[in-house]
């Protein structure tokens, strides 16, 4: 079977994913098939995003610049919009492509209007995500301040992973070309954690 290459040389890993373990991974793996690949990687995970994260970071740490990532539905990537808009930010900045059978969306393609709109709608609503887990953190923080006034514990999020120190080198190294990714593999965190020790000021 002849199988659908950005360019000769690439892989073509396949990608099939269910959130509990008793799931079957049968119907996305016969359309993946019927695509074609090189290697075929099949996840259940059920439990907290960090399985998930590591997931992902294991499939992209296995791809180089030019190979294919090809999946049956958008959703099959991960398990939240923001983590979803962070793997493919990933995939771009170490240019991997990623095809989605089902939507027509293939970045390897550069006129491809369904890729252009996904990733920016993506980012909207990867914000928009965030926006409102943030605001739900705030909301908690209320009730649980008027519910037990005499509280002094309860503070408006979570604490750094890195220090000050840490936080002003990965700021100068994100501002001289290093990217996300390895700043994240360097320091030994989540690549959130990175991204929000560039946004935020230092304290």
């Amino acid at each position: 079977m002849s199988i659908n290459r950005p360019h000769e040389l690439s892989k073509i890993f396949a990608l099939s994913r269910v959130s509990s373990l008793g799931q079957s991974l049968e119907s996305q793996n016969k359309a993946l098939a019927e695509h074609g690949y090189d290697e075929l990687i099949e996840l259940k995970l059920s439990g907290k995003a960090k399985k998930h994260e590591k997931a992902l970071e294991d499939l992209l740490s296995n791809t180089r610049k030019g190979d294919l990532i090809i999946v049956t539905k958008l959703d099959r990537l991960a398990r939240s919009l923001s983590m979803m808009a962070n793997f493919m930010d990933e995939l771009t900045e170490k240019g991997v492509f990623i095809r989605v059978l089902e939507q027509g969306i293939d970045t390897s393609v550069t006129d491809n209007v369904m890729s252009k709109a996904m990733t920016q709608m993506l980012g909207v609503f990867a914000e928009m995500e965030a926006g409102m887990i943030k605001q739900r953190l705030a909301d908690g923080k209320e009730y649980a301040k008027a519910k037990n006034p005499e509280r002094t514990d309860i503070n408006g999020g979570r604490k750094f992973k890195l220090d000050r120190e840490a936080r002003v080198v990965i700021k100068e190294a994100f501002a001289n070309g290093a990217n996300k990714s390895e700043l994240a593999r360097k320091y030994n965190v989540s690549r959130q954690v990175i991204m929000s020790s560039i946004s935020r000021p230092l304290d």
